[in-house]
């Protein structure tokens, strides 16, 4: 899975820069969006028709088909291999390079702190709806399905919207959403409005903002580095889970029974994503 995430990304760098890499990787997000509403109803359907080992066999048959179809129909994008690529000393002084580019970190923050509202979301999502709010499992399957359907929207939104406004005024704008829509959830949190609109309309606007925002800035980072573009999208990628895995580590241990921990970090997400993107990309490039 590490890799699969990784791999895509350098790709669509390799072939595709600035905006219009932007856009590739807000069609990718079109897939991301659908897989998290359809997993879920095909995994309950196996396990009631065929007992939870058949999730597995079908995981497995997946994998065979994704694999047949990477031999036989994706060609190799790089242009010229790099053999010391792989070399311990090469990849730290990728890294020092990225890290000592200003820009880059801060679109890799950007991206961090968006994916950290998510898995914040991800983290406390079931207990809110089923727990805090008594949804049940079937209903809490139908909510997450709709808060995702902001997935889909954000990412068919930024495939359109990018190449007209770049990628700076996409996130610029993206990122005024993200930052009110977490606001108001904390807020409805807060004052303890336990109905699930509380959470399903704040959290579809921050999925448009996510995907008007990460793949945008995902393509920020990496085009300047057309030759490394893999160590860019792995140090990418390791920095955005480690920062997202963090903030839902803090929402399960900081759990009290009500949404309002999934929500406070959820808005801290949404602030910090805001603050990156004004301090160190838009400031930089003035």
């Amino acid at each position: 899975m590490a890799a699969v995430a990784v791999v895509p990304r350098a790709i669509v760098r390799d072939l595709y820069s600035g905006e219009r890499a932007a856009r590739m990787l807000s069609l990718m997000g079109v897939v991301l969006g659908i897989a998290p509403i359809v997993a879920p109803i095909i995994g309950s359907h196996l396990h009631v028709w065929f007992g939870w080992q058949a999730n597995f066999i079908f995981v497995a048959a997946y994998g065979a088909i994704a694999l047949f179809c990477v031999v036989t129909a994706l060609p190799e994008t790089i242009k010229a291999r790099n053999k010391r690529a792989t070399d311990p000393a090469v990849v730290l002084a990728n890294c020092r390079r990225l890290l000592h580019s200003r820009k880059y970190v801060g679109y890799l923050l950007v991206a961090a702190f968006a994916s950290s509202g998510l898995f914040a979301f991800l983290a406390g999502s079931a207990f809110a709806f089923v727990t805090v709010i008594g949804t049940g499992e079937r209903g809490f399957g139908l909510l997450f399905g709709a808060v995702m359907l902001g997935n889909i929207a954000g990412s068919i939104a930024g495939s359109r919207l990018v190449t007209r406004w770049g990628i700076d005024r996409m996130i610029r704008y993206s990122t005024w959403l993200m930052l009110f829509a977490g606001l108001a959830l904390a807020a409805l949190a807060w004052l303890r409005v336990a109905h699930p609109a509380a959470i399903v309309i704040p959290m579809f606007l921050f999925m448009v903002a996510l995907m008007t925002t990460m793949p945008q800035a995902t393509a920020g980072g990496l085009t300047p580095f057309p030759e490394i573009s893999g160590s860019a999208a792995s140090l990418l990628l390791f920095c955005q889970f480690m920062l997202a895995s963090t903030a839902a580590l803090i929402v399960g241990v900081t759990f009290d029974g009500t949404q309002r921990p999934m929500a406070t970090v959820i808005a801290a997400a949404s602030t910090l994503t805001f603050i990156a993107f004004r301090v160190l990309v838009r400031r930089r490039a003035a």
